[in-house]
């Protein structure tokens, strides 16, 4: 509209479809040919508008005002349907099915999201800088009472660099120190987790053996006051850079509280379900994060270049509803986590194990279960009753590091160079599910070579840690227990890179401006003493309650690319 103020709208729209047809003849199926087909759509589109006035005064006050609007929408539909008994192997879909055994199905998933925003910068002299945000978002995925959410957000910085009593010093290069203060929100949860959703559900009525009524019935619980989860953060950070910005440094402390919390939370059963989305609870996190980089050394042919940082966070749930009562969390073998006040999301929960019954001696003068016999698993009478029982499963580790580090490092030697990546992670707990079949001693399957470890006698007792062979189990040897708890921890070479660009005396004879040859690998080195896999690993990764577990999930894959990049 003016050379100030701009108008700016963006549209996208995504349509896509899929068909799949299976068939297997009935050769290959016991005489009956079998087939399945399915198909399915998706549809997307999604709109901006913004307006905005950027306008400097006297070239030392600058300002920026932004107001504007979007929404998204989405629609998906799928179908699929199997058969038995084809008429014809020559017909090869779902169409040739002839009688029983046919089953189908269908779902639609719609989800639409509105919001609009606003946004002021302003700063001096790139001296003091101020910026506030706010924004209104309404989710189809939360209640009809409460759908929308409010978030809003400041920061300020004050680069001192920039000062006259700081000007004149002259190894300092920038610096600034800032601080911010914000709420966000997250809607991450399942399109219809506030609605009470219907599923089929057969009844039997009549006399005698009766007959089978088709029907349907309430799957979920319906909660019309779901609403947004909220975090409010606030962070303070300071930034250095010294020595002709050879050398920098950067630390942020931060401290954000989390509200309103999204959460399948156990209900009574006598409501007629189990678990219900709820808004339930209080957490904190607060850490730091300092990164320092630079160039340790800078030569005609050679430079090296480095950065590292290194991230600590401390976890802990303040409030679980009125009550306090904890969440338990299916991790992929029945109750293996517990969210509590006090303690970290997710912490895994069990037995503690304190090794095995090694004599008989032992086993009678320790509480333990009816059915242990000598080599069983000794478990630690946590609530002191006397008695082993459910009652005395509790803490037994949790998935959160200690912290968290990374570095990377850059060289080139005249037409060489070459990079190197590394990540590291110190102190995270692995519950290694995965190990309890690989270790179980009952003679159905392979076992680790750990077991020859294992309880024998009394004369011959093993490590005093691994149960005796037992085809038929006692003692509840592999129930959840700190036996599977792992240290996680890990130093990992993320990616190795070596490249050499050609002459230019070459490169010129062949009308190209520049060419570089490289090689690169991705995920070249583990060291752990994790004996699974991959020690970053979740088996049910959707599930922030239950982390952190290894239910014998696959290897990360390692890449080697051999690459060529032409400028002409």
């Amino acid at each position: 509209f003016t050379p100030y103020l701009k108008w700016t709208t963006s549209y996208s729209f995504g349509y896509s479809t899929t068909r799949n047809d299976y068939f297997i003849p009935s050769y290959r199926n016991d005489g009956n040919a079998y087939a399945t087909s399915s198909s399915g759509s998706v549809k997307r589109w999604e709109i901006e508008n913004y307006i905005q006035y950027l306008r400097s005064f006297k070239e030392t006050h600058n300002l920026s005002v932004l107001f504007g609007q979007g929404a998204e929408y989405s629609y998906i539909d799928n179908l699929w349907g199997e058969g038995n008994y084809i008429a014809s192997n020559s017909i090869q879909t779902i169409q040739g099915v002839v009688s029983k055994n046919s089953n189908a199905s269908s779902s639609i998933e719609e989800r639409a999201r509105l919001s609009w925003f606003a946004r002021l910068s302003y700063d001096y002299k790139d001296k003091y800088l101020f910026s506030a945000n706010w924004r209104m978002d309404g989710s189809s995925r939360f209640g009809k009472n409460n759908r929308y959410g409010y978030f809003p957000s400041g920061s300020v910085a004050w680069r001192l660099s920039q000062e006259d009593f700081l000007k004149d010093v002259k190894w300092l290069s920038d610096m600034k120190i800032r601080a911010s203060y914000g709420i966000t929100g997250n809607n991450n949860i399942g399109d219809y987790a506030s609605i009470g959703i219907m599923e089929n559900a057969n009844y039997v009525l009549g006399t005698g053996t009766g007959n089978i009524v088709n029907g349907a019935a309430q799957k979920s619980f319906s909660n019309a006051d779901l609403t947004w989860e909220k975090t409010r953060q606030t962070d303070l950070g300071f930034e250095i850079s010294v020595l002709d910005s050879r050398l920098s440094l950067s630390l942020d402390l931060y401290y954000r509280k989390t509200t309103d919390l999204l959460m399948d939370v156990d209900i009574p059963t006598i409501t007629g379900f189990e678990k219900a989305m709820q808004n339930i609870g209080k957490m904190r996190n607060k850490g730091l994060e300092i990164t320092l980089s630079g160039t340790p050394f800078r030569g005609k042919d050679f430079t090296w270049d480095a950065t590292g940082n290194i991230s600590v966070n401390r976890n802990k749930v303040l409030a679980l509803g009125p009550t306090g009562d904890p969440i338990f969390s299916d991790g992929g073998a029945g109750t293996t986590h517990v969210t509590m006040v006090g303690q970290p999301i997710g912490a895994f929960y069990g037995y503690k194990m304190l090794g095995i019954f090694k004599t008989k001696e032992e086993l009678d003068s320790y509480p333990h279960l009816a059915d242990t016999q000598v080599g069983d698993v000794m478990f630690e009478d946590v609530n002191g009753d006397h008695k082993i029982d459910a009652d005395d499963r509790t803490i037994i580790g949790n998935n959160m590091p200690d912290f968290t580090w990374g570095m990377t490092h850059s060289f080139t030697f005249k037409n060489f160079d070459a990079s190197i990546s590394l990540q590291g992670v110190v102190g995270n707990e692995v519950l290694h599910l995965g190990r309890r079949f690989y270790t179980q001693g009952e003679g159905n399957q392979n076992q680790l070579k750990e077991m020859m470890g294992r309880w024998q006698s009394e004369s011959n007792p093993g490590n005093g840690w691994i149960p005796r062979a037992n085809s038929q189990p006692t003692g509840q040897n592999n129930a959840i227990s700190s036996r599977w708890v792992e240290d996680g921890s890990f130093l990992r070479v993320n990616n190795l890179t070596v490249g050499y660009t050609l002459p230019e005396a070459f490169t010129k004879k062949c009308s190209i401006q520049r060419a570089r040859v490289y090689v690169s690998t991705q995920n070249l080195l583990t060291i752990t003493s994790y004996s699974g896999y991959n020690p970053e690993t979740s088996f049910k990764e959707d599930n922030v309650t239950a982390p952190g577990t290894d239910y014998g999930m696959y290897p990360l894959y390692r890449t080697c690319t051999f690459g060529i990049n032409v400028t002409f």
